[in-house]
């Protein structure tokens, strides 16, 4: 069994760097790959490559380009060029633990979609955290339901299944949002059964600010109005999703590790960053009836 672990890329040498050095770290006797798919960048990644080479020059690094598609046609490209099995997807802003690949393969079997465990990188950074914590709530909200899924900077799919399912959908979703949601619900629909794995984890190094904070959940909300309009073409039934901004808000009251005052921050920014992801939502849906 090979692994090839592809990984789209944009105008990020150094957060790049600092991933395929993890991957380069990989514990486990198995044999893996690592496909990296420019996508447009407008920066050299040549020392970021030699770099690379130099650390561990046994593990085979492919270096590919195509023009600025956004990263689910990235990561089709990657896939198209990989030799693996079994394809392992992260971002090049995460960073994989030693064992992330050992913790996944494993549980590797050919009907199966695996979905990793994401660690905010910036604690300290309250709006890192609150979005990485609703990454977290989505999942246990979602869990063993039609709406389930896993985000793609740690999913694990077999190269065989992937083709089938027909990949990422390049042609609805062009940024990096909700490209990883519709393929995980497709699939749940299609018959694959789609697996948690707690101690497959990666560090996810994405500061934010009150405007990136806004931004990106305001794209979240765009794709989301993409993402229905693509379920209801499918026909797919997302099942029961009552009481999900109720619960959602009084999720960091039940993990552990926070203080009082990062409770109350963080259950403000999931308030808002649904007020975001609805205006974003209301906006794409308006804009597309227009058209």
């Amino acid at each position: 069994m090979k692994i090839s672990v592809v990984i789209p890329t944009y105008n990020r040498p150094e957060a790049l760097h600092r991933c395929l050095k993890a991957l380069l770290c990989q514990e486990g006797n198995f044999p893996y790959e690592i496909i990296v798919v420019n996508d447009g960048s407008t920066v050299s990644y040549d020392d970021v490559m030699r770099d690379v080479k130099a650390i561990n020059s046994s593990i085979h690094v492919a270096f590919y380009s195509q023009e600025n598609s956004g990263p689910a046609k990235a990561r089709n490209y990657g896939v198209e060029m990989a030799q693996g099995d079994y394809i392992a997807f992260t971002d090049d802003d995460c960073a994989p633990h030693s064992n992330w690949l050992a913790n996944l393969i494993v549980h590797a079997k050919e009907d199966v979609v695996l979905g990793g465990h994401t660690i905010n990188a910036y604690r300290s950074n309250l709006y890192s955290e609150a979005s990485q914590l609703l990454v977290h709530f989505i999942y246990a909200f979602f869990k063993d339901q039609p709406s389930m899924f896993f985000t793609s900077n740690n999913l694990w799919i077999s190269r065989k299944a992937f083709r089938s399912a027909g990949g990422f959908d390049c042609t609805h979703f062009t940024t990096s949002a909700g490209e990883d949601r519709e393929l995980c619900v497709r699939m749940g629909f299609l018959g694959y059964t789609l697996q948690w794995v707690s101690d497959a984890q990666i560090d996810h190094y994405h500061a934010m600010d009150a405007e990136s904070f806004k931004g990106l959940h305001n794209k979240y909300g765009r794709s989301g109005w993409d993402f229905h309009q693509r379920i209801n073409e499918l026909g797919i039934d997302l099942g029961n999703q009552d009481n999900f901004f109720n619960y959602l808000l009084s999720y960091p009251w039940k993990q552990p590790g926070y203080s009082f005052r990062e409770r109350c921050r963080l259950s403000y920014l999931l308030f808002r960053s649904q007020r975001f992801g609805r205006k974003g939502y209301l906006e794409k849906g308006k804009m597309s009836k227009q058209q």
